[in-house]
């Protein structure tokens, strides 16, 4: 339970909700030393002829340090640090699901770049990635077993978008300026050659 101190209520349980003409409620909460926070909260509703379940989760807090998360050339192989907070909304109606997830990660850190030669592309990526402190996902999953749609929205690509702008920029003008020092260098010559002869 990751340190969690959990405590809940669990009411109006019952074979038969129609006795009581209410459904039943689920609320579990928990806290750690650390900031961590979790809260389910949840409605079991069985009072119609189509089952209704919704449940409410949010876990706050929660450490992504030393996290493994690819194994890819083009990505850091883990978060070095980081919090994260998790927040879900999932509705069961018969058998349709219907469920929105956002997931935040804070204060990132991600591990050194593998010392493998890379090349220009994958180092340009993990560069930018290495200066990418916050994440946002955001993924709503709806529909039937076999039958989901599911929707993803993040802001890396707005974030790494950013980081390559601001790269090329730099590299951009780094080269410009080099280009300009080779050219007076090598025009330097011939432009005393032509003073001298107007002389």
């Amino acid at each position: 339970n990751d340190g969690l101190q959990l405590s809940g209520v669990l009411t109006d349980l019952i074979s038969d909700q129609r006795f009581i003409n209410r459904p039943t409620i689920i609320k579990i909460k928990g806290q750690s030393a650390g900031n961590r926070s979790f809260v389910l909260e949840g409605t079991l509703n069985y009072l119609n002829k189509t089952p209704h379940e919704i449940f409410n989760i949010e876990y706050a807090g929660f450490s992504l340090n030393n996290t493994q998360i690819s194994n890819s050339p083009y990505l850091p192989s883990k978060v070095q640090k980081g919090a994260g907070n998790f927040q879900a909304k999932v509705e069961l109606i018969g058998d349709t699901v219907l469920s929105e997830i956002n997931f935040v990660a804070r204060r990132l850190s991600f591990a050194p770049t593998t010392s493998q030669k890379l090349t220009y592309a994958q180092q340009l990526v993990m560069e930018s990635l290495q200066q990418i402190s916050s994440l946002d996902i955001k993924a709503r999953i709806t529909g039937q077993a076999g039958h989901w749609q599911i929707k993803i929205n993040s802001n890396l690509d707005d974030l790494l978008l950013a980081q390559f702008k601001k790269k090329l920029s730099g590299e951009l003008a780094r080269t410009q300026a080099r280009l300009r020092q080779e050219i007076e260098k090598r025009s330097k010559p011939a432009q005393q050659k032509f003073l001298t002869f107007v002389e």
